[in-house]
């Protein structure tokens, strides 16, 4: 972005800063389209028949993971990297990253189950 610039105890209509708040504005209001290709397509469809299997009516709803996994490499070399768990948290315990963080054991159990049966819908067993 070029202007003629100034100095901003005296803005100009095409001041750089105002051009830019705009842009931020226009990028604040953007919906970017959900694209999927083959692969994350199949990823996601053997993700939500496992979700369905196991707990009927439950939605399967992206979101970002804030910890740090071996995504850390493949988004790096520019691969679309998604990861889930299966295991379950109560919303009112969550001792992540704790001094005493811990996973119930039915929860536990239930994860490993969720991915072996996640793993068989994804090679087609």
């Amino acid at each position: 972005m070029t202007n003629p610039g100034g100095h901003s105890s005296v803005p100009r209509k095409e001041n750089a800063i105002y051009q830019l708040s705009t842009a931020l504005g226009r990028l604040a209001t953007y919906q970017f389209p959900f694209e999927l290709n083959g692969v994350t397509r199949a990823y996601f469809d053997a993700l939500h028949k496992t979700t369905e299997q196991m707990w009927p009516g439950t939605p399967v709803i992206p979101e970002m993971e804030t910890g740090a996994s071996d995504s850390k490499a493949t988004m790096a070399a520019g691969i679309p990297t998604y990861g889930f768990s299966g295991m379950g948290i109560d919303e009112d315990d969550d001792r992540a990253h704790v001094k005493d963080e811990r996973l119930g054991v039915e929860s536990y159990y239930a994860g490993v189950e969720f991915i072996y049966l996640y793993l068989e819908q994804l090679v087609g067993k």
